[in-house]
């Protein structure tokens, strides 16, 4: 599926495995960016909860579908 790149996106159906391979080749690009760029760094864990938070209100599927 991916010539070249070493890894194998796999999925239950054709749109699951070309997600998975658009979702590796982003985490792959990102991580070579951040290598360029003097490697990544972490995040403190509250700055992850309110973001994870921000994110399920806002902009997840589940928050759509109940109408916000």
């Amino acid at each position: 599926m991916m010539a070249n790149h070493g890894a194998i996106a796999i999925g239950r159906t054709m749109k699951e495995t070309l997600l998975c391979a658009k979702i590796l080749e982003k985490a792959s690009r990102a991580f070579i960016e951040a290598e360029f760029l003097g490697g990544a760094k972490s995040v403190n864990p509250l700055r992850q909860g309110s973001c994870m938070e921000v994110y399920l209100r806002k902009y997840s599927k589940r928050s759509i579908g109940e109408g916000k």
